[in-house]
């Protein structure tokens, strides 16, 4: 009877044990496999998942339309992000404008041009997802006009067009 009563008590203690829950404390992360911030270590989403794109050049946001008075200097910002997982080198350039019509001249980084200049000499270091306001496009005229600029900003391998509008009214 003794070595029942010890079967049976060892056999009890085993599964209160083995039923007892352990508290797995949980390992928050990004579990998106393609993401740039992937942990294989996550046990549960934490929402961080960056994700990168095929361009890596991507507009946030810009003033796509900016209005002004003659021989008013207008400014456009356009606010970018290097959406990819490695830094990017980026580059822009300007559609030329007739000097009949007005000036124009751009930023890129901390870099501006003089009127007239067409394309950056200095390019700019983007870490993986940086974003900001890193380029800024400027036209000005003496007439009424409304025109069209487009700025090209590229890497060796990918580009990205924005046209800003710029109406300069008397």
């Amino acid at each position: 009877m003794k070595n029942l009563f010890s079967i049976l008590f060892i056999c009890s203690l085993t599964i209160f044990i083995n039923s007892c829950d352990e508290e797995v404390e949980a390992v928050l992360g990004c579990m998106e496999n393609v993401a740039c911030n992937y942990d294989a270590d996550a046990t549960e989403e934490d929402g961080s998942c960056q994700m990168p794109l095929d361009n890596p050049i991507e507009v946030m946001s810009y003033d796509n339309y900016v209005t002004g008075n003659v021989g008013e200097e207008l400014v456009s910002h356009i606010y970018i992000r290097n959406a990819s997982c490695e830094g990017i080198i980026l580059d822009a350039s300007q559609s030329g404008v007739h000097p009949s019509i007005g000036q124009a001249k751009f930023c890129l980084g901390d870099i501006c041009y003089e009127w007239g200049t067409n394309d950056a000499v200095v390019e700019l270091s983007l870490e993986s997802f940086e974003e900001g306001d890193y380029f800024q496009g400027y036209f000005k005229s003496d007439v009424p006009v409304v025109h069209d600029m487009t700025y090209t900003l590229f890497t060796d391998y990918r580009t990205t067009t924005v046209t800003v509008t710029f109406e300069i009214t008397e």
